[in-house]
């Protein structure tokens, strides 16, 4: 609760799981899946932001999936999904979710609540938010060709208001790799607990700083 009385807290104040290392290597997978989709656009075929934004949420999503598998990510970071395309992440068990905008201005309708992942993760955890009209949110901010600018950390309420910025300072040779870096060992599991089941979201607790 002292957290949410603190003008500007970190994300790590609003809660532990939030560490800056985590969120770094999630902020770095959105921005490589970003940048990839914007390095493919064919402009002169008639790609636009739209289409590129699509691409842009697919690559994510599985670059998410994916990584979530590794050493190094699968013990803090896991993702749900559904059938209608409704996407999860979960850092330490607590949910958040993406979007492309400008954290200065208020989040779309569509991001100011809750999906059906969300709440079910929020049902099922009573302490995960003191405030539970205010949601953890990450947001990719663009250029005109669709290049992200930046990631941010923030809250969004369900007025759509943005709140506790916190920039994600991407590691700086982001540009010279690919989404495939993000492997860091190649392991043997089975296949990821991700689907349109929403009894099988993980709730792992956040433990140390991953």
């Amino acid at each position: 609760m002292e957290a949410m009385k603190m003008k500007n807290p970190k994300p790590w104040q609003l809660h532990p799981a939030f560490t800056q290392r985590r969120l770094i290597k999630v902020g770095t997978i959105l921005w490589k899946a970003r940048l990839s989709a914007a390095m493919g656009a064919k402009w002169e075929l008639g790609d636009s932001p739209w289409s590129i934004g699509c691409v842009a949420y697919d690559r994510t999503c599985h670059a998410l999936t994916e990584a979530a598998l590794y050493a190094g990510y699968r013990d803090w970071l896991s993702v749900a999904k559904t059938s209608n395309r409704e996407f999860l992440i979960k850092i330490g068990g607590v949910p958040l979710r993406f979007y492309r905008g400008d954290p200065s201005q208020s989040a779309p309708t569509k991001y100011a609540s809750a999906n059906l992942l969300e709440l079910f993760t929020i049902q099922e955890s009573d302490d995960l938010f003191h405030d539970p009209t205010a949601y953890y949110r990450l947001v990719v901010e663009v250029d005109d060709w669709c290049k992200p600018v930046s990631v941010t950390f923030c809250q969004v309420s369900s007025s759509g208001h943005v709140s506790n910025e916190w920039q994600i300072q991407v590691a700086d040779d982001v540009e010279t790799h690919s989404l495939d870096d993000l492997r860091e060992e190649a392991v043997e599991l089975p296949p990821p607990s991700v689907g349109d089941d929403l009894h099988k979201t993980d709730h792992r607790p956040a433990v140390g700083d991953a």
